[in-house]
C-alpha cells in the first residue's frame, strides 16, 4: 500500500507566515491608490526603465525609480526585486537620501524573509530602526522598522516576540494619527497573526481565538476602506485559517476563494500560491478527490514558478493523496516521490541544526553534571553541619556538670567553624559556577541561533540553485556561508580566551615583536572582507618600532577591534591601522573607521564608565557576545598596557591599544625588520 505523509501541523504554521509576509509590501509603500494602481499596470516596468536611461535624473529621483522597480517585482521575481534594492540603495546612500534608503532598507528585509534569509533580514530590519529612530525620528520608518523584525519573528516561530515587536509598532502609528492612518491595516493583520501561531502552539482559549478573529477583521475593513484589495486577500486568507484551524472547513474554502479572487485581478504571484496550497488542503479535507488533484497541480505549478520549495513539496504531497484516494498508484507515487526529494533537501539543514544542537546539549549536560556534584556536596555538608549542631546540644546538656565535657565542646565548635568556612567556600563556588554558566547560556543562544539559523536556510538554497544551474546565485551563497563561519569562528575564539581568561589558565609570555608586522598580519586576515564590504583598508607603520608583548594576546586584541571597526565601517570608507611612538617608551596602535559613531552615553556604557542604559530599540549591527571588549581590556590590562575608545557622531571611531616599547634583541627573529609599507592599501 501507498504510505503517505500528512505533515499537517507543519503546513499550518507554513500557510500561517505565508499570510502575514506576503502582505507586508503594502504596509511598506502604503501611500496613495492611485500609486498603487499605476505600478500594477503591465508597462509601468518598461516605463521605469525607460526613466532609468535619462541621463539628467538627480540621484533622489534615480533611487526612488528603482526602488519602485524592486517593488514591482516583488511578486514576480523575488532575484531581481533584490537587485534593483541594493542599486536604489547605494544610490539614496551616495545622495545621503535618509528617506529613500530607509524606504528600501525596509523593502530588502522583506525580500530576504520571503528568500528564509533570517539573520539577513534581521540585521536589516534593525539598522532601519537605528536609522529612523533617534533625535530627529521619522516615525513611518520606524514603525515600518518594528513590523520588519516583528516578521522575521514570525518566521522563526516566535510569536510572543513578534507580538511585542507588533505592539511598538501600533503604539507609533496610533501616536502619529492620522499621518499614519495607512499603517494600521497591516499591524492589525500582524497581531491577528501572531494570536493565530499561540493557537497553533497549543493555547486553545476562546480569548486568543476571539483576538485573532477581531484583528484579522478590522485589518479587512480597513484594507476595503483604503482601497488596498492585496492586504483585503491576505486578510481573508489568515481568517479562513483560524476557520480550518477550528475545523469550520466550509467557512475556511469560501474565505479562501474569496482571498484567492483578489490575488488573481492583481496579479499577486507568490500570493496566489500560498492561497491554492490553503484551498488544496481544505477540499482534501472535504473529500473531493478531483477537484483536489486540479488545484493541487495549480498550486505546485506557480509554488515552483515562485521559488517556494515548501509550498511546492506540500501541494505534491497532496496530490498523491489525491491521486491514492482515486486508486491511481502510479500517479501517487510519482507526486510523493517528487515530494520527498524537495522534503529531503530541507531536512539537510535541520539534521545539520540537530547536530549543532547535540554539540550544545552535551557541553550544557557537563556543566549541569558539575553544578549537581557542587549541589549534593553542600547539602552533605549542610546535613553534617545539622548533625553536629545536634551533637553539640546534647552533649552541652550533658558535660555542664563535667569539666571534661568542656574540652569536647570546644573541639567541636572549632571543628562546626571550619566546616562552616568550608560550605561558604563551597557556596561562593557554586554562584561562580550559576553566573558562568549563565553568560555561556546567554552567548550560545543568542550568538550561534543567527549563523546556525542561516546554515540551516543555505542548504535547500543551495540544491536549488545547482539544480537551477544559477552559478551567480550559488557565489552569492558562497559569500554568504564565509561571512556566517568566519562569525562562528570568531564567536568561539573570543569564548576559548575568556574562559581561559576567567580560569586563569590563559598565561603571559612576552616576547619583542616588529609593530608593523602585527598590523600587516591583521590587514591580510581581513583583506577578503574589506573587499566585500568595498572598505579601503591602510596600514601606517614604522619599520623600526618593536612592541614587547605576548604574540597571541596582542593578535586576539587587533583582531577583535578592527572586526568591529570592518562591520560600522560604510562602503567606500578608509578603515586605518597605525601604530605611533607614546610616551614614557611606550606604542599606540590605534584602529580609525569612519562610521556612524557612537553618542557619549553609548561610549560609556561600553567603557564600562556608566551603568547600562535601557534600549529603545535592537541593539543594532555592532550587537554580538558581549565578549568582544571585555576580552581586549583584559588582555591589554594583562600586558601592562591601556586601552581607550574615543568617537564621534557621524564622524567615526577610534581605538587605541598603548603597550610598552621594546628594542630589537640583536640576533633574534624580532631584531630583523619586516618591509612595512607606511600608507599600505588593501582595496577592492
Amino acid at each position: 500500500m501507498l504510505r503517505l505523509r500528512s505533515g499537517s501541523a507543519g503546513a499550518d504554521r507554513y500557510f500561517a507566515l505565508v499570510a502575514l509576509l506576503t502582505a507586508s509590501l503594502f504596509a511598506l509603500t502604503a501611500t496613495t491608490s492611485e500609486a498603487q494602481t499605476e505600478q500594477r499596470s503591465g508597462h509601468v516596468q518598461d516605463s521605469l526603465l525607460t526613466l532609468l536611461r535619462r541621463a539628467d535624473l538627480v540621484d533622489s529621483v534615480r533611487a526612488h525609480t528603482l526602488y519602485n522597480l524592486c517593488w514591482e517585482l516583488r511578486q514576480s521575481d523575488l532575484a531581481a526585486a533584490r537587485r534593483y534594492g541594493e542599486q536604489a540603495l547605494a544610490v539614496a546612500r551616495r545622495a545621503h537620501y535618509r528617506a529613500g534608503e530607509l524606504i528600501t532598507l525596509a523593502e530588502l528585509s522583506s525580500i530576504a524573509v520571503s528568500s528564509q534569509e533570517y539573520m539577513r533580514a534581521e540585521q536589516l530590519a534593525q539598522e532601519v530602526v537605528k536609522r529612523a529612530g533617534g533625535t530627529h525620528p521619522l516615525p513611518r520608518y520606524l514603525a515600518q522598522g518594528f513590523e520588519s523584525i516583528a516578521m522575521v519573528a514570525t518566521a522563526q516561530s516566535q510569536p510572543a516576540r513578534a507580538a511585542q515587536y507588533y505592539r511598538q509598532q501600533l503604539g507609533v502609528v496610533l501616536a502619529n494619527q492620522p499621518t499614519l492612518a495607512d499603517m494600521l491595516p497591516m499591524t492589525y493583520l500582524g497581531l491577528a497573526g501572531a494570536y493565530y501561531q499561540q493557537l497553533l502552539d497549543g493555547n486553545k482559549s476562546d480569548s486568543v481565538d476571539r483576538q485573532s478573529r477581531r484583528y484579522a477583521r478590522a485589518a479587512r475593513t480597513l484594507a476595503r476602506k483604503q482601497h488596498l484589495p492585496l492586504m483585503e486577500g491576505a486578510s481573508l486568507q489568515l481568517l479562513a485559517m483560524v476557520h480550518q484551524n477550528q475545523k469550520q472547513i466550509d467557512s475556511a474554502a469560501i474565505l479562501m476563494e474569496q482571498a484567492l479572487k483578489l490575488y488573481r485581478a492583481n496579479n499577486a504571484t507568490y500570493n496566489e500560491a500560498s492561497a491554492l496550497v490553503v484551498l488544496t488542503e481544505l477540499s482534501a479535507a472535504r473529500k473531493r478527490p478531483f477537484e483536489t488533484v486540479a488545484l493541487a497541480r495549480q498550486a505546485q505549478r506557480l509554488a515552483r514558478v515562485v521559488q517556494d520549495p515548501a509550498g511546492e513539496e506540500r501541494a505534491l504531497n497532496l496530490l498523491g493523496e489525491a491521486y491514492a484516494a482515486l486508486g491511481q498508484g502510479l500517479a501517487a507515487y510519482q507526486a510523493v516521490t517528487a515530494s520527498a526529494r524537495i522534503q529531503d533537501s530541507i531536512q539537510i539543514a535541520d539534521n545539520q541544526l540537530a547536530i549543532n544542537e547535540l554539540q550544545v546539549s552535551f557541553d550544557t549536560e557537563r556543566k549541569e553534571g558539575r553544578i549537581r556534584a557542587l549541589t549534593q556536596q553542600q547539602r552533605l555538608q549542610q546535613e553534617k553541619v545539622a548533625r553536629q549542631q545536634q551533637g553539640l546540644w546534647a552533649l552541652g546538656a550533658v558535660l555542664v556538670a563535667v569539666a571534661a565535657g568542656l574540652a569536647a565542646v570546644w573541639g567541636l565548635a572549632v571543628r562546626l567553624r571550619r566546616n562552616r568556612a568550608q560550605l561558604a567556600l563551597r557556596n561562593t563556588e557554586l554562584e561562580r559556577a550559576r553566573a558562568s554558566q549563565d553568560r555561556l547560556y546567554a552567548v550560545v543562544a543568542h550568538d550561534l541561533r543567527g549563523p546556525l539559523t542561516a546554515f540551516q536556510g543555505l542548504g535547500p538554497l543551495i540544491r536549488y540553485y545547482h539544480e537551477q544551474g544559477e552559478v551567480a546565485a550559488l557565489d552569492e551563497i558562497a559569500g554568504e556561508v564565509s561571512q556566517t563561519a568566519d562569525q562562528c569562528t570568531r564567536l568561539l575564539d573570543n569564548l576559548l580566551h575568556y574562559a581561559a581568561s576567567e580560569a586563569g589558565e590563559l598565561r603571559f609570555r612576552p616576547e619583542t615583536l616588529n609593530a608593523g608586522a602585527l598590523l600587516t598580519e591583521i590587514s591580510t586576515l581581513y583583506a577578503p572582507a574589506a573587499r566585500a564590504a568595498r572598505v579601503r583598508l591602510t596600514v601606517a607603520a614604522d619599520p623600526e618600532l618593536y612592541v614587547r608583548t605576548d604574540r597571541t594576546m596582542a593578535l586576539t586584541v587587533l583582531r577583535n577591534l578592527t572586526h568591529n571597526a570592518l562591520k560600522v565601517a560604510p562602503p567606500d570608507s578608509t578603515l586605518a591601522l597605525a601604530v605611533l611612538p607614546a610616551l614614557d617608551g611606550r606604542l599606540t596602535f590605534s584602529i580609525t573607521d569612519q562610521g556612524a559613531g557612537l553618542p557619549p552615553e553609548r561610549l560609556a556604557q561600553l567603557l564600562g564608565t556608566a551603568e547600562p542604559v535601557a534600549a529603545t530599540g535592537p541593539a543594532g549591527p555592532e550587537a554580538g557576545t558581549g565578549l568582544g571588549l571585555p576580552l581586549v581590556r583584559q588582555l591589554v590590562r594583562r600586558q601592562g598596557g591601556e586601552f581607550a575608545l574615543t568617537s564621534r557622531v557621524g564622524v567615526g571611531t577610534v581605538a587605541t591599544v598603548t603597550l610598552p616599547a621594546a628594542a630589537p634583541e640583536t640576533g633574534s627573529s624580532a631584531a630583523v625588520a619586516p618591509r612595512v609599507r607606511v600608507g599600505a592599501v588593501v582595496r577592492r
